[in-house]
């Protein structure tokens, strides 16, 4: 752009591209030797990051197109009140300008002109206007009348104090709901929402916390908000079935669960093995030598594969579906998830298939 930025103001943007720093309040002061007055600082423009029209260079390039400001002038902080701070970089001299309203127009194009497109108001009355009359916007900024606060960018850094406010971060938890049924029901982080009843099934090694709705939504975002009551009824009702029926739903699991074992892990343990995920079910030997086939022949026999551990949680989703995560003895690597739909159990399968 031909422009010479001084060296004071180009030391001080190499070091700090701006004043916001990650989890900290930041309050800076400008005490003008000048004027005598202070100028509370909202923010320093930055160089380049930020989208253009948010930064110093990009700034001078929509200026110089839409106000034929003079190059020389750099507007390189903005103060509370709204008004600027600018560099005269051929003097060095530090203005502040404050802002005026200016007039928003159309081009002969058709393209809608303005100087800082962070400032518009896009629910201004007349912004969707077709016409190409002239009309004016209050949320439209433009420098105005000036003020001399200091006579180099050294000299307007030596008068500017900063205090850095560090406020403890206070976690606000999402709203909990109640029924009678359920207890409590509490968001937890990374898990979404559980209710204080537990689920226990013995013959499941099982004595779990339910959790009710998704965790994450499709865009991987957690999802915060509580369950309505009406879907809490639902997710109740889905639970009552559950524990109403468990000697089904376990000779149900037990079945589906050895066909699931018979088709895709059989081939390997029903002969002599490597054992790859070593644990108080299959140890490998003491010589190093293969494992001997388990010989599994029963449902009953392979439910013990799937009860070594405890099944500490289960989830509880819409359209009466509940979700079992399973600790498989014989894939520790890609475990075990049942589905059950209206009391029956759906289909088994690798943990995170089903939510």
């Amino acid at each position: 752009m031909g422009i010479v930025i001084p060296d004071d103001m180009k030391a001080f943007y190499l070091c700090l591209n701006g004043t916001g720093v990650l989890g900290l309040d930041v309050e800076c002061m400008f005490h003008s030797p000048i004027t005598g007055l202070d100028y509370e600082i909202s923010h320093f423009i930055s160089f380049k990051y930020g989208g253009a029209q948010f930064t110093i260079d990009g700034g001078v390039s929509i200026a110089r197109i839409e106000e034929n400001r003079a190059s020389n002038l750099l507007v390189f902080a903005i103060a509370e009140d709204h008004s600027r701070f600018v560099i005269d970089v051929k003097t060095g001299n530090i203005y502040n300008y404050k802002h005026k309203e200016i007039k928003w127009y159309y081009t002969k194009e058709g393209r809608q002109i303005f100087f800082d497109v962070s400032t518009y108001d896009e629910q201004a009355d007349n912004f969707w206007r077709t016409s190409s009359e002239p009309f004016r916007s209050e949320q439209a900024y433009y420098l105005g009348d000036k003020t001399l606060v200091a006579e180099s960018f050294s000299e307007f850094i030596l008068h500017l104090s900063v205090t850095v406010n560090e406020y403890p971060e206070v976690e606000v938890l999402p709203e909990s709901r109640y029924t009678d049924f359920l207890g409590n029901v509490v968001y937890d982080k990374y898990e979404g929402f559980k209710t204080e009843r537990k689920a226990e099934v013995l013959a499941l090694n099982m004595d779990a916390t339910v959790y009710v709705g998704r965790a994450y939504n499709d865009n991987g975002e957690e999802i915060t908000t509580p369950p309505t009551m009406k879907k809490l009824e639902e997710y109740e009702q889905t639970l009552r079935q559950f524990l109403d029926n468990t000697d089904l739903i376990v000779s149900q699991i037990m079945e589906k669960a050895y066909k699931y074992y018979k088709k895709n892990y059989a081939h390997y343990y029903e002969k002599e093995f490597e054992v790859l995920f070593p644990n108080e079910m299959v140890m490998p030997s003491a010589d190093s030598k293969l494992h001997s086939p388990l010989c599994i022949t029963t449902p009953a026999e392979h439910l013990r594969y799937m009860t070594y551990n405890p099944c500490n949680h289960i989830r509880v989703l819409p359209r009466k579906t509940i979700i079992i995560p399973i600790d498989y003895a014989l894939d520790e690597e890609h475990g075990m998830e049942i589905k059950i739909v209206d009391g029956k159990v759906k289909s088994i399968g690798e943990s995170g298939n089903y939510v």
